[in-house]
């Protein structure tokens, strides 16, 4: 289902102010699933993947066409997958997911788990009570917010509205979450339904002081003053499409409250780390005015709401609105939309609030930055003085940081660990670093972090030369952002960096050096003392095959044997030392064992072994 129900009338009485409820939708989801199918969809699929008729390609096909909205196609891929399949029963399940969006609810029925999708396609065939029995019994999952606010909708639909309205006020006297206003938001509606509109008081009032543009938004349109805004941006607050995008527009008291509370430099926030080139622009938010609320997708929620950035105007730039996702962001990270209806929609798509976390995987991640940074200082949390970095001291940031997600995984980790997480405060956060981070003695120490915004990996590399900085993104949906930042910092940054990446490694744009720069510096007659360089080239290099390259290229005065023992390059190693005395301590030097080893005749045989059952196997 997926039926726009309308907007409800506005509901007025004597104790209550007259309402202007956003549309509500009959959808039905489920998280866990949505998230396995969209963990299944590349960003790149192949291209004969639809034409395919490989299991494994149709289940790519079918999840890739499910992220765009194409719902039938979906399924109707995903269910060519044979019943001997071993993915037939797990894509049942998809099936059924999509089915139901697809408003084929019988179809979706004889499908569905007996789980929440079953629930919501029970409910929406008007079985209210086998299909709240199904939903109620999935509270106890980690997503128990989300569950409840189906569970109040559909108990709504079913006429229970006290019940609904009462369920939502227990939980929300238990503890606050990150989805308070959509909780307190189907309280109102409840309420309202139940007929007792004295009950709606308080949670307006906690709604607007959340989010300032959507409780005014709430309010009839009658009662708002937005003739203020300048630009004759008036004309938006009007538009359905951005109406139901999640744009509110700001009253003019509202907008000096937001302004207030930007970070104006000449100190940058606390988790935005510039460059000394940039600490003049840190106060270029002055200049900005807001003028609307909306909504944006949150770091590691599951709901779909998320929270709330500003949209700014400039007085210098008609025509034009910066989308603020976090007030520490400095303005010059802003990324730049237009004002009109079609093509702000268009420009917010990429911040849209998403029902399952959007965690791609490094495969999906095709451009890669690598720099090299040495040993540079981060500023102390506590006391803003500036420390060496190092992985606890750079962890701090990243928990102040509105650039990245606070919960990072080690070396020990291929993938992201924690793509299932939702921070739901207590320890929850300290229990996810804990479990994901481990360090790998196979490869150096490395601590690495999702972006919040572009979901892009930025990984921290300890190496002997100093840090490395490693970057992977899918290109940024702003291009052009990141050319006219290199110009106006004199930076060097691919151009289709996202933003918060730009974010990230400002900090380090004094001391950065790419492989590029250091393959040219590094001639025959290199000075000893920036030896340091071949040793900068090889932790840039160490993951890939053009270090052999690059080391079997250079004279044994620049001492290439000591990085390749260093990063266990045996095959550059066994051709420079043959015949070599201390052949087997040489390759054993350094802090990574080699692949080398006396081997026991007793181990082969038991590996002989285990090689033939596996193969059997």
């Amino acid at each position: 289902m997926g039926a726009d129900l309308g907007p409800e009338p506005p509901r007025a009485s004597a104790s209550a102010p007259a309402l202007c409820l956003p549309p509500e939708k009959e959808t039905i989801e489920d998280a866990k699933i949505a998230a396995a199918i969209l963990d299944s969809a590349p960003w790149d699929p192949p291209p004969s993947a639809q034409k395919s008729s490989s299991p494994f390609y149709l289940a790519i096909a079918g999840a890739v066409a499910f992220r765009n909205g194409a719902w039938s196609e979906a399924a109707a891929l995903w269910a060519r997958v044979p019943e001997d399949d071993s993915r037939h029963k797990p894509l049942r399940y998809w099936r059924a997911l999509a089915l139901a969006k697809a408003d084929a609810l019988e179809a979706a029925l004889e499908l569905a788990p007996r789980s929440h999708v079953r629930g919501e396609v029970l409910c929406a065939l008007g079985r209210f009570d086998e299909g709240l029995a199904l939903i109620a019994a999935e509270h106890g999952d980690d997503r128990a917010e989300w569950r409840m606010l189906r569970h109040a909708y559909w108990l709504r639909r079913a006429g229970r509205a006290r019940e609904a309205a009462e369920t939502i006020e227990q939980r929300l006297e238990e503890w606050a979450t990150r989805e308070e206003v959509e909780m307190r938001l189907a309280a109102v509606r409840a309420w309202l339904d139940v007929g007792e509109p004295s009950k709606i008081a308080p949670h307006l009032e906690v709604i607007t002081r959340l989010s300032p543009g959507r409780g005014s938004a709430l309010v009839a349109q009658n009662t708002r003053r937005l003739d203020w805004l300048p630009r004759d941006l008036a004309r938006l607050a009007n538009d359905p499409a951005l109406a139901e995008r999640g744009v509110w527009f700001l009253s003019q008291e509202q907008s000096q409250a937001a302004a207030d509370s930007l970070e104006k430099g000449p100190e940058a926030p606390l988790g935005v780390l510039p460059g000394r080139q940039m600490w003049n622009a840190l106060g270029d938010s002055v200049s900005f005015v807001p003028v609307a609320e909306v909504g944006v997708r949150a770091a590691r929620t599951v709901y779909g709401e998320g929270c709330s950035a500003w949209l700014y105007v400039h007085p210098e730039r008609p025509g034009r609105l910066w989308l603020c996702l976090s007030t520490r962001i400095p303005a010059f990270l802003w990324p730049e939309l237009s004002s009109e209806p079609a093509a702000l929609c268009a420009g917010l798509a990429p911040y849209r609030p998403e029902f399952a976390a959007d965690a791609p995987h490094v495969r999906d991640l095709p451009r890669r930055l690598r720099l090299h940074v040495g040993w540079p200082q981060v500023p102390s949390p506590y006391h803003g003085t500036l420390e060496p970095m190092d992985h606890h001291t750079f962890g701090r940031v990243a928990v102040c940081s509105p650039f990245l997600e606070a919960i990072g995984w080690g070396s020990e980790q291929a993938e992201d660990p924690h793509v299932d997480f939702v921070d739901r405060g207590g320890m929850d956060a300290l229990f996810a670093n804990q479990s994901g981070g481990g360090h790998s003695t196979a490869r150096p120490a490395a601590e690495s972090y999702r972006t919040r915004w572009s979901r892009s990996i930025v990984t921290i590399e300890e190496h002997h030369s100093g840090y490395v900085v490693d970057v992977r993104y899918r290109p940024s949906p702003h291009p052009g952002h990141v050319t006219r930042l290199n110009e106006r910092f004199g930076t060097a940054l691919p151009d289709d960096l996202p933003l918060d990446c730009y974010g990230v490694v400002m900090h380090f744009s004094d001391d950065m050096d790419t492989v590029d720069e250091l393959r040219a510096s590094i001639t025959p007659d290199l000075p000893s003392e920036d030896y340091w360089r071949l040793s900068a080239l090889a932790a840039l290099l160490h993951d890939s095959l053009e270090l052999d390259a690059c080391l079997a290229a250079l004279p044994d005065t620049l001492t290439p044997v000591e990085v390749a023992r260093v990063y266990g390059r045996l095959g550059f190693l066994l051709g420079r030392l043959s015949g070599h005395p201390r052949l087997d301590e040489d390759l054993q030097f350094g802090p990574f064992a080699s692949l080398m080893r006396v081997s026991d005749p007793y181990d082969d045989e038991e590996d002989s072994e285990d090689g033939e059952e596996t193969d059997n196997a």
